[in-house]
């Protein structure tokens, strides 16, 4: 009969899109979408890791050449060298810039090699910065414990035996000539400077030390990730899947 027939000779129509099984479920493959492009700045970066380096990066590049400027305007403020003083503030401020400049064109332009000097100078920047508080706050206690120790009119056991104030200045310029009274005067006017610009020398260099700490850390990650891209040119096409209802059998009669 035609139903017996029909029955025997069923089959089934190809599916018009390719499917997969996944845990018993018909699903069906797609092609992977690729995040949007972020506009960073400007910029439009696909990367969403890169976008977010990216940004970071030239956020404290700026923020960097801000704090290079007003250190350079503090500067000529106490400055008392003269002309040769503000050319010397001057050149430095310029220097200071062209590592701000570094991290915001390298991370504009995704430069790895601009990406280098920023995170490698901000290393030796922080590691020098880091010293000059520690000697300042070495330098300031050791003038302070030297005179508590050797008062002119009062040496305690603590002061070494070898220490004359009357040649202590004999190498220091303009002092050559001072008694031993008068040098002791100008180490306690010295450390009375020392302890009175400590603060101002320590309240400007941690927050550069900080930023420059920060500025390494994220240029490294930086330059890290334009590497690794780098390397791996090609990129691999991913599917995402998702479960439809399945289709049932169509049957030929």
């Amino acid at each position: 009969s035609s139903t017996t027939y029909g029955s025997r000779h069923r089959r089934r129509l190809p599916p018009p899109f390719p499917r997969a099984q996944t845990s018993g479920r018909t699903t069906m493959e797609q092609p992977f979408q690729p995040s949007a492009p972020q506009a960073i700045y400007g910029i439009q970066i696909a990367d969403p890791t890169l976008a977010r380096l990216t940004k970071r990066v030239m956020c404290l590049a700026a923020a960097a050449a801000v704090f290079a400027v007003i250190s350079g305007i503090v500067n000529l403020t106490v400055n008392t060298s003269g002309t040769f003083g503000i050319g010397c503030v001057v050149v430095g401020v310029d220097l200071a810039l062209l590592v701000p400049a570094c991290g915001y064109f390298g991370a504009k332009n995704a430069d790895s090699n601009l990406a280098c000097c920023f995170c490698g100078f901000n290393c030796f920047g922080s590691f020098c910065n880091g010293c000059n508080i520690v000697l300042a706050v070495v330098a300031y206690m050791g003038v302070k414990t030297l005179l508590d120790n050797c008062d002119y009119s009062d040496r305690t056991r603590s002061c070494p035996a070898s220490w004359d104030w009357s040649t202590a200045c004999a190498k220091i310029a303009g002092h050559e000539n001072d008694s031993g009274r008068q040098c002791f005067a100008y180490y306690e006017d010295l450390a009375d400077k020392m302890k009175n610009g400590l603060p101002f020398v320590v309240g400007l260099t941690l927050p550069t030390l900080v930023l420059q700490c920060c500025s390494f850390a994220y240029g490294s990650k930086f330059y890290n990730h334009l590497k690794n891209r780098s390397a791996t040119p090609t990129v691999r096409v991913l599917y995402a899947t998702h479960a439809i209802p399945g289709q049932p059998a169509l049957q030929v009669h």
